[in-house]
């Protein structure tokens, strides 16, 4: 009776290994860290590729520059994925990637409004006593509110609008401003349009002549656990499937880029 209650004992030891050493053998999901207004249209992405490949994603949002100087301290992402290339060629110049950064999309500038809104009367409509509040990103820090202040610096409106200006840490929080009625018109990223349900105001695109001002890079980092699989995700991006969840949130391509 006691051989008999070892080798059942024995069964269950050796099966409880088997099954720990799948869960081991299992990759861990992919750690993206990704510029907050890409967040939508990526996280559209991921759960296709996760479809595809059985693999799971986390995405952990933020400015780029934010994301990019948590990279610089060490923390633990296997892509990055910024709004522009400023930040992805300087991790790589020192010496925080796995590869070279690639441009898979451009986007282009937003302006929100809850008015209704021409290109041809922009200027006063930001000027006039009904716009108290204009919402843009930390130019510091995120690519889309660098490019809404050179974009005012331009028009020669920044000195005339600066006192109106309401500054958030990335694009999601200045999309919440204006969705929350707290500001009469946004500086955003084009994706604006199709990541609010409810579109609450009025849309115009205000990127100059082609959208390709702002390019967004992906690359692999240096500090991954499962550079196999990063590089199996970023190479998704470039496929037709990934193409067509970008083009439905207003980014172009290389392919459906069309240069003056």
């Amino acid at each position: 009776m006691g051989f008999k209650i070892c080798l059942l004992w024995s069964s269950l030891f050796c099966f409880m290994m088997d099954i720990t050493s799948v869960a081991v053998s299992e990759p861990a999901c992919l750690r993206v860290a990704i510029a907050s207004s890409l967040l939508k249209p990526i996280e559209d992405i991921g759960n296709k590729f996760t479809q595809k490949h059985s693999i799971c994603v986390d995405f952990i949002s933020a400015s780029s520059g934010v994301l990019s100087a948590q990279i610089r301290n060490g923390a633990p992402y296997d892509l990055f994925i910024s709004a522009n290339m400023k930040y992805p060629l300087h991790l790589t110049k020192e010496g925080k990637t796995e590869s070279n950064p690639k441009i898979f999309a451009f986007g282009g500038l937003l302006l929100w409004s809850r008015y209704p809104i021409q290109e041809k009367d922009l200027r006063q409509l930001s000027m006039s006593a009904k716009v108290q509040k204009i919402a843009i990103a930390n130019p510091e820090l995120a690519p889309y509110g660098e490019k809404a202040k050179n974009w005012m610096i331009e028009h020669n409106l920044l000195k005339i609008l600066e006192l109106k200006l309401v500054y958030g840490n990335n694009v999601n929080q200045v999309n919440l401003f204006i969705h929350s009625d707290v500001v009469e018109l946004a500086f955003t990223s084009i994706s604006a349009r199709e990541m609010i349900k409810d579109r609450k105001g009025y849309w115009l695109n205000i990127s100059e002549d082609t959208d390709t001002d702002l390019p967004h890079g992906v690359v692999v980092l240096s500090k991954s656990s499962n550079k196999k699989i990063s590089f199996l995700f970023l190479n998704y991006l470039f496929e037709d499937e990934a193409k067509e969840i970008l083009s439905k949130y207003g980014y172009s391509s290389f392919e459906n880029l069309t240069l003056n």
